[in-house]
């Protein structure tokens, strides 16, 4: 089985809402005389709400509905692992004994709200030390967790995102410029296939707004629906590119590299130090 991603329609709230209404209606039957129900404007390919059911408040989540079920499982066996661990993430809450309950059609994952700051802040540079610990706890954890899929090919999916971008070049009459880029590309190929870089389950998105700075200065992890098996390196390199953005630093080669290499240099292996520049080369073409 291998993991699947691509780019799913968020849900729309009008879609969502009776099966919201009616989770916190079950919720209610648990204890409570009263709730509130508000859609969160952020997140990404899921529609939230904050759900407040008498004191207890939830965070509540729909994923596409192109999201397979498998998947889903996926993630919740993830988090319950993290959990049991006592890895810093909002707990998921059983409602009709599961964690991936449904109500009207559509399933849904149900968690503690956590009240406090997204990092996605001018100073996030600040958090940056703590951000690479919280990540490096998480891959150290994932070494015991027993993950059902292959790695996702990453040469065959940025491929695929390269193939519109030349096409892009090609329409607007900068064929030179279009080969140029494949050929630079299929070096750095030939060069990853000698790299024998350390896999395992990534986050998939660890970028400042997917953490979260609490009351207790404690710093939480969230949003696991882009978790899958690849090289860790990619992890470490979209952790590092999101902070150095959110600081409003200027996007350019010489800079990135220096500040990726300073910040990543005592978290990756010999191998992931040798594939930086390739890594960084890639991501920052897929960024423009």
């Amino acid at each position: 089985m291998v993991a699947e991603r691509g780019s799913p329609q968020r849900p729309s709230e009008a879609r969502t809402r009776p099966s919201a209404e009616a989770a916190a209606q079950a919720l209610l039957s648990g204890g409570g005389t009263d709730y509130s129900l508000r859609a969160i404007p952020a997140g990404g390919q899921n529609q939230l709400y904050r759900l407040r059911v008498g004191e207890r408040v939830y965070s509540l989540r729909f994923p596409p509905e192109t999201r397979r079920r498998h998947q889903l499982q996926f993630e919740v066996r993830l988090r319950c692992f993290l959990e049991a661990r006592g890895f810093s993430l909002p707990p998921l809450v059983q409602l009709h004994g599961t964690y991936l309950p449904s109500e009207r059609g559509l399933s849904f994952l149900l968690s503690e709200w956590i009240e406090g700051e997204s990092l996605a802040l001018p100073q996030a540079l600040q958090f940056l030390p703590r951000a690479l610990s919280l990540l490096r706890s998480f891959h150290c954890a994932m070494d015991e967790f027993d993950a059902p899929f292959r790695p996702v090919n990453e040469s065959r999916t940025f491929r695929q995102a390269l193939t519109g971008y030349e096409n892009f070049l090609e329409t607007r009459g900068r064929s030179k410029e279009a080969r140029s880029l494949q050929q630079r590309v299929e070096s750095w190929f030939a060069e990853e296939e000698q790299w024998s870089l350390p896999t395992g389950v990534v986050h998939g998105d660890p970028h400042p707004s997917n953490f979260l700075s609490v009351a207790d200065g404690k710093i939480f992890l969230i949003d696991y629906d882009s978790t899958h098996v690849s090289y860790r390196l990619g992890d470490w390199v979209l952790l590092a590119l999101g902070f150095y953005l959110e600081a409003k630093r200027p996007l350019n080669w010489t800079a990135w590299r220096a500040f990726a290499q300073q910040e990543l240099g005592e978290v990756l292996t010999p191998a992931e130090q040798r594939a930086l520049p390739t890594a960084l080369s890639i991501l920052l073409l897929k960024r423009v």
